[in-house]
């Protein structure tokens, strides 16, 4: 099954479009962001495809990675009806609440991580248990008794990071500074998102501060990164 013809070509890019806008509205996902959150042949990106029943369709992906770069574009260049934009920069749109950097663009735990975890407890995935697959919560049973953990993967965490830098710029354009007494000035519209956002994501991952982060907003004291069961993972035990 593939694309062979234009038709087959408008037929997908219609569906895919249709899908993407779908997965936008409900995860409150601006199209400048679908570029982190699907990344091309990425584990959301190939989720995305076998979730609508599409990945055995050849030539699929292009189609995907299409309809994601022209909808950045459109937002990056301004090309939106006004509607549109206006929900796009509401606060729906935005993350407001730290806790939601953890579940926006992040689908739920699933085998993968199960055994990624079996792996690193040296123990079956009968001794698995999901607490709370929103939230990659999982309990333990290995030889050394009962264990918790919230486990991501490389790409998850890289998401949860750029959430959590988008968290930080909307906080700080919410500050206002008082250089001299009794004058005011709000940093909304005086910080530069380029260069916040370069510096901040720079200084978090030199100092591997974010790890540290996200083990306070998992609940979790212990963390460990390490090559197991289908890549890299980040394990967070409490």
């Amino acid at each position: 099954m593939g694309i062979a013809n234009r038709d087959d070509a408008n037929k997908y890019y219609a569906q895919v479009s249709d899908l993407v806008e779908q997965y936008m509205q409900k995860g409150n996902i601006r199209p400048s962001r679908l570029g982190t959150y699907m990344r091309p042949d990425g584990e959301n990106f190939t989720f995305f495809l076998k979730a609508h029943g599409l990945s055995e369709v050849n030539g699929i992906n292009t189609v995907l990675k299409d309809v994601i770069e022209d909808l950045v574009a459109m937002e990056d260049d301004g090309v939106m009806t006004f509607e549109s934009f206006k929900l796009m920069e509401s606060d729906e749109f935005k993350i407001t609440d730290a806790k939601k950097c953890l579940y926006v663009g992040i689908n739920v735990a699933g085998l993968s991580h199960e055994k990624a975890l079996a792996d690193e407890f040296d123990t079956s995935l009968g001794h698995i248990e999901s607490i709370d697959p929103d939230a990659h919560d999982f309990r333990i049973d290995d030889w050394n008794g009962e264990a918790t953990a919230v486990i991501y993967s490389e790409e998850e965490v890289e998401i949860i990071l750029e959430n959590f830098i988008d968290y930080s710029f909307g906080k700080a354009q919410e500050m206002a500074i008082e250089p001299i007494p009794g004058v005011k000035i709000d940093l909304d519209g005086m910080l530069s998102e380029n260069r916040f956002v370069g510096s901040m994501s720079q200084k978090l991952k030199r100092e591997g501060a974010f790890l540290d982060i996200l083990a306070k907003m998992v609940g979790k004291k212990v963390h460990v990164n390490k090559k197991l069961s289908g890549g890299k993972w980040f394990i967070f035990v409490g």
